[in-house]
């Protein structure tokens, strides 16, 4: 963290967004224009705050992990909620640890996975909705500490598994990845769950050889889909623009894929 540098980043991060993502959409070149902005001295004072939040997030041991989503999996945060009412909860949310949203709102972040999505033709509603819903978890940091709450994850007990033993069985750094997941698990399909637990999975994205030597081949088999949608999370970041969405659409295809109410 305390050697990124903002202005490189985003020059990057166009680049790669214009080859592999969006080469087809001149207006989307033109959006992503504006994360050139180059801000290097509020990057450094966000640092400051971001580097002790992700060095004790890094620092959580197996046991600290398996407590926290137990804890987690037994608690209920808001009862019974229109799971529109919930995702607008977002708004209060945003994640210190990011550099690249900065003080943007979760929900803001949200709808801008959405409108990449949506502008690189995506018509796979099942992904569109994960898209919508796939940071939920961030809702932890409203009654958890932001280290538990916010970052990329990683395993933690890869040496205790055999081979082919599932990463149902692996343990990772606790934070709104499980939270999420766990919280929308008996909503929503396997697919859509895993998609939510590994969507800022380093040893994922990276395909670790001990996470290849765990997964199923099942799991083995979802990677590509995971790694593609870990690009729209990450790459459609922003703290300059406003989607341009349509609220009801949204609201048409969570209504399509949860109840009415859920238990949060």
């Amino acid at each position: 963290v305390s050697k990124y540098n903002a202005k490189n980043f985003h020059y990057a991060i166009k680049e790669r967004f214009d080859r592999a993502v969006f080469p087809r959409t001149t207006h989307w070149r033109d959006y992503l224009r504006l994360t050139q902005y180059d801000d290097t001295e509020g990057q450094q004072v966000f640092s400051t705050v971001a580097v002790p939040i992700l060095k004790e997030h890094f620092e959580q041991t197996l046991k600290d992990a398996r407590t926290r989503r137990q804890r987690y999996q037994n608690t209920v945060l808001f009862g019974e909620i229109d799971p529109l009412e919930l995702l607008l909860r977002l708004s209060h949310v945003a994640d210190r640890t990011d550099p690249k949203v900065g003080l943007v709102s979760q929900w803001m972040h949200t709808l801008q996975v959405w409108q990449a999505m949506k502008l690189d033709g995506i018509t796979d509603r099942e992904f569109l909705f994960t898209g919508i819903i796939h940071d939920i978890g961030k809702l932890l940091s409203l009654v958890e500490q932001d280290a538990y709450a916010d970052g990329c994850s990683r395993g933690l007990n890869y040496h205790k598994l055999e081979d082919g033993a599932g990463l149902e069985q692996l343990t990772i750094l606790f934070d709104h990845h499980d939270f999420g997941a766990d919280k929308m698990r008996k909503y929503v399909s396997p697919r859509v769950y895993r998609l939510m637990r590994y969507h800022c999975f380093k040893d994922m994205n990276i395909e670790y050889a001990e996470l290849l030597r765990v997964a199923t081949e099942e799991e083995r088999q979802q990677i590509p889909e995971i790694k593609r949608f870990f690009s729209y999370d990450q790459l459609s970041k922003s703290m300059w623009v406003m989607p341009n969405v349509r609220m009801s659409e949204i609201k048409q295809i969570v209504r399509a894929f949860l109840p009415p109410t859920i238990i949060f």
